[in-house]
């Protein structure tokens, strides 16, 4: 779909799944990630900025041969053929593991993973074919996988993240230094516009450091039900060795009480 080669040569990941639009259109989330072997360049730096609600920390130089950026794969003949759209950047962070949704505007809502302490988001108003600047959500994340979800039939948003940021950073974790831990479900009924805390998944804090991430979210037909998928493992030696309470989870959630709520509260 596109080659290694392109871009400065730059590496080319995908994470999340294919979405197709309402006018047909075949999108994939997807990303330019610098290797862990390539030379740091000076020349293009990521700089420290904490004028946002979330604490934003230095990133660290970008890398010889291109800049790290997000975008779309988009195909207008069913997957026949494909082309790149978009170069989301942040100066603060790099934007990986994009999760995208059409909203009920047929705008394209995106939501990333970050190093920065919290989600980031971008939209486009085409179809993907370009992009607005990324902004910071102010939704904790601890440089950890989120999924994206529109609900039928009334275009509701269910987010499933992490609620809490690395250590080191505002209301980071300090128990647990490399949990990725709070699993939880948050809804917008606004198209991304506010957030509100609904479910709780699995809260377990530990000096094993567990590892609650990579949820994935489906719903069951056009009912209120949508099922999390996620892996949970230890990165200590010892419960990571003899633990049985590992592996992937599945759970079902109903969320028709939280739908019929129109309450504003929020809590991260």
């Amino acid at each position: 779909l596109l080659s290694q080669t392109e871009d400065g040569s730059i590496p080319k990941v995908i994470s999340n799944r294919l979405t197709v639009l309402s006018s047909g259109e075949w999108l994939i989330p997807y990303w330019r990630e610098q290797a862990k072997a390539a030379i740091p360049d000076s020349g293009c730096g990521r700089r420290e900025d904490n004028s946002s609600s979330c604490i934003l920390l230095n990133g660290g130089p970008c890398m010889t041969g291109a800049e790290e950026a997000a975008g779309v794969l988009l195909s207008k003949d069913q997957g026949a053929t494909w082309k790149p759209h978009g170069a989301i950047v942040s100066r603060h962070t790099s934007l990986i593991e994009g999760s995208l949704v059409e909203l009920r505007n047929s705008t394209l809502f995106m939501v990333f993973r970050t190093t920065t302490g919290c989600l980031f988001s971008a939209i486009s108003k085409d179809k993907g074919m370009t992009w607005q600047d990324s902004i910071a959500m102010g939704i904790p994340n601890p440089n950890s996988k989120v999924q994206l979800l529109k609900l039928e039939p009334r275009g509701e948003l269910v987010l499933a993240f992490n609620n809490h940021r690395p250590p080191g950073t505002y209301r980071g974790l300090k128990a647990c230094k490399a949990c990725r831990t709070r699993l939880h479900l948050a809804l917008s009924q606004d198209n991304g516009e506010s957030w509100r805390h609904v479910y709780s998944i699995d809260d377990e804090i530990s000096t094993s450091a567990v590892r609650l991430h990579y949820p994935c979210l489906v719903q069951m037909g056009s009912s209120p039900v949508v099922a999390i998928v996620y892996s949970r493992f230890y990165l200590g030696r010892k419960v990571g060795a003899t633990s049985l309470d590992q592996g992937i989870r599945f759970s079902l959630m109903d969320m028709s009480d939280a739908l019929n709520t129109k309450s504003s509260f929020s809590l991260w």
